[in-house]
């Protein structure tokens, strides 16, 4: 599998691959090596979970790889997909003037999955090129919370300050990956065995735990049900009081 993964995007890393471009190349080849290649990302997934509070930022594609007609001639973000863990703080995104030229153009935040203010501090700002500038970098404001919610995009798109429309070009627009770092942990019963009650006491009590984590709000929603219709089954009404509702886990 590395050497596929070496031939179509130049690393053997399956964390520097954009995803996308992922899922268009495993359509071309065959069942054995998309097995292979689900195994490896399983593997590095697991390798690579978020610690509370980690400080993440990568540049997983780049400008480079577009070809000449897919690209801006004038100004790009050298970098088109850039992950960022929550407990960053910030990520900064530079701008590029490639030829050197003086003009002003735009460059703002679109909000996708991921939205601001809740997630990121949203951009809107002019850049002032001059020959001398060649580079210019924003800088995004990443939220953190404690709420477990999936991976989330944004993006950084540059635009004309007349007209307000997107520059031309693959490269004049980037996407953002906030990674999740919060762990709301797994529910599950406390005693996983048969309960067994005793018929003469007036409540049976069923303890539910919440391990492997405590980020954010959790609930499950309960309801005893009526296994069959055998002279041996408890039936509610009669043997039981028949309930249901929420069961709520503040974070902790």
């Amino acid at each position: 599998m590395k050497d596929f993964l070496q031939r179509e995007f130049g690393t053997t890393k399956v964390s520097l691959v954009d995803k996308d471009d992922l899922k268009e190349k495993l359509g071309g080849i065959t069942l054995l090596e998309r097995t292979k290649y689900r195994k490896q990302v399983a593997i590095s997934g697991a390798k690579e979970a978020i610690a509370k509070g980690a400080i993440i930022r990568k540049e997983n594609k780049m400008a480079d790889t577009l070809s000449e007609h897919e690209r801006n001639k004038d100004f790009c973000f050298p970098c088109l997909h850039y992950s960022v863990s929550e407990g960053a703080g910030v990520l900064r995104v530079k701008i590029q003037n490639k030829n050197g030229i003086k003009k002003k153009i735009g460059v703002r935040t679109v909000d996708a999955e991921a939205s601001s203010p809740k997630d990121y501090g949203a951009v809107d700002e002019v850049i002032d090129f001059t020959e001398s500038k060649k580079s210019h970098e924003i800088t995004i404001k990443i939220e953190d919370d404690d709420q477990w919610e999936p991976d989330e995009d944004f993006y950084v798109e540059l635009y004309d300050v007349n007209t307000n429309e997107r520059l031309h070009g693959e490269d004049t627009r980037t996407r953002v990956t906030i990674m999740d770092d919060d762990r709301p942990g797994m529910l599950s019963f406390a005693d996983n065995k048969t309960h067994r009650h005793v018929h003469d006491q007036a409540e049976c009590r069923i303890t539910i735990k919440r391990s492997n984590g405590s980020d954010g709000d959790i609930s499950l929603d309960y309801e005893t049900y009526e296994l069959d219709k055998s002279a041996n089954t408890a039936s509610p009404g009669v043997h039981y009081e028949h309930i249901k509702g929420e069961l709520k886990f503040k974070h902790n």
